[in-house]
């Protein structure tokens, strides 16, 4: 293999953060370009026989996951006809939601072999710049978003055109309008009493994200999808305790399915099941989102931002003079990871409690973390260079 594929390799190595295979490479290169990488990787990522704390959960999980580099997430389908798209405005809206809040991206630079992987030697005296230089693209590039700006990627921005164009609108609201009409004109039976007024709330709070989606407020749309899950699960669930389950096939069930004092299996076919997919949808809301590229890419980014954070804490040396930045970088991290892990544990809370209070956080925490850096010499051009910037927050 030629000296230019082997420093290609090393190259492509480091910005999976695999280190120590890098470091294996150069050292067997006998090549000047070679010994200089090779002497500022040991500087800014040295050899460590640190042992990670066994009480610390992402230490744990960045032991388990070091090396290994990070799955590309599947781009999101594009619809050929917004009119015709076969996506319901329903799993759009999770998508859009999950995407949205994620918060983030986490993005790894593209490397040319023919120049080196790290940024210029440190000028400022006290090791700032080759300290900050450990976050440039090369070996982990973080870069912090507004909540909301993600919206402006084109896959996303597709995705809330599509659904916003006036005639799928009209369609979409006459649908609900129907369904709604259908049960209120067909009462539950008094064995499942109330289930009609809960899928009633469930509708209506779907057509609310229609109107909030043609208005162009999908943060308040947002909201409203979260009310129809939440209200479509409890009708489910009430359902459920006298015997209407779809997928049920045991003799207990059949038995309960066809008990005559309660006809709430005629009621649900009636006024839901063989007329819409709604339900249906909702009651595997959770297979939906498993499915999709986009949670995948919340456990991925969080994986990956847990390494990013256990190499800061522990592995990477930090000059006196750049501790406070470090405090403040660590804090920013903590609560980015914060907003990842409210939307895998709850999304509608992280909607409008965890991503106001975690954004706030990390704009704070990220101003004083540049702050730091420019007051020891760091220039803050290199904070506003789209790929070439280390972290930085903002869209």
């Amino acid at each position: 293999m030629s000296v230019k594929d082997q420093l290609a390799e090393a190259k492509d190595l480091i910005s999976q953060k695999r280190f120590d295979e890098a470091r294996y490479i150069l050292s067997n290169i006998d090549h000047p370009t070679a010994k200089q990488w090779l002497a500022k990787l040991n500087k800014v990522a040295p050899p460590s026989n640190i042992d990670l704390p066994a009480d610390d959960e992402w230490a744990r999980t960045a032991r388990k996951n070091r090396n290994k580099a990070r799955p590309t997430p599947a781009p999101a389908s594009k619809a050929k006809n917004g009119a015709n798209a076969s996506l319901s405005p329903t799993m759009i809206g999770i998508v859009v939601v999950v995407l949205l809040a994620v918060g983030g991206l986490l993005a790894f630079v593209m490397l040319n072999p023919d120049t080196s992987p790290f940024a210029p030697a440190d000028e400022t005296g006290c090791g700032a710049q080759d300290w900050y230089n450990t976050f440039n693209g090369t070996i982990g590039d973080v870069a912090f978003f507004d909540p909301w700006s993600v919206v402006d990627y084109d896959a996303t921005a597709e995705t809330l055109g599509m659904v916003t164009i006036p005639g799928a609108i009209s369609t979409r609201r006459s649908f609900l309008d129907q369904r709604i009409a259908a049960v209120q004109a067909s009462p539950a039976p008094d064995c499942i009493a109330g289930v009609d007024d809960s899928l009633i709330a469930a509708l209506e709070a779907q057509r609310n994200v229609v109107d909030r989606l043609e208005a162009d407020s999908p943060n308040t749309a947002f909201y409203y999808i979260g009310v129809s899950i939440d209200s479509a699960k409890q009708a489910f669930n009430e359902m459920l305790s006298v015997g209407v389950n779809f997928r049920g096939s045991d003799s207990n069930a059949i038995t309960q399915l066809t008990d005559p004092t309660c006809p709430a299996l005629d009621w649900a076919f009636k006024v839901m099941y063989t007329e819409n997919q709604f339900l249906v949808l909702v009651l595997n809301i959770d297979d939906v989102i498993a499915a999709t590229s986009t949670r995948s890419a919340v456990i991925n980014y969080s994986t990956d931002l847990s390494q990013q954070e256990v190499q800061l804490k522990y592995n990477i040396a930090t000059p006196a003079c750049m501790q406070d930045a470090k405090t403040h970088l660590l804090a920013a991290m903590e609560s980015y990871r914060g907003v990842l892990d409210s939307i895998r544990g709850d999304p509608i809370n992280s909607l409008t409690t965890a991503i106001p209070y975690h954004a706030e956080r990390i704009e704070t925490e990220m101003s004083a973390f540049y702050q730091e850096l420019s007051n020891h010499g760091v220039s803050p051009q290199q904070f506003a260079a789209g790929n070439t910037t280390g972290i930085r927050f903002g869209g």
